[in-house]
């Protein structure tokens, strides 16, 4: 299984993160959607939308700003061959980032 698949597995084994359709506050007090995506402008440019069309996003938009935000912030790191010395809670550090 790639890391990409395994980190999705990981954030939702440990509770870490739920996939959620619907616009809310995290914990830390950041607007967040889908696998725990902050929102910014970008999400809505993304998204197709106007900023504050906080409506529920679809399956397909869930899975979309997962792979840029994986592609955007832990690739570059993942790709390191270093990166598989790493333990698996290491890794969900770091993955929790996208």
């Amino acid at each position: 299984m790639d890391y990409k698949s395994q980190l999705r597995n990981l954030l939702g084994q440990y509770g870490f993160e739920e996939t959620r359709a619907d616009f809310y506050t995290d914990s830390e007090g950041y607007l967040t959607v889908g696998i725990g995506s902050k929102v910014t402008s970008n999400t809505y440019t993304l998204l197709g939308r106007e900023e504050g069309d906080n409506k529920n996003i679809t399956p397909e938009e869930i899975n979309m700003l997962f792979d840029y935000n994986y592609a955007d912030l832990v690739e570059p790191i993942a790709s390191r061959e270093s990166f598989n010395l790493l333990s698996d809670e290491t890794k969900l550090a770091i993955g929790s980032i996208a």
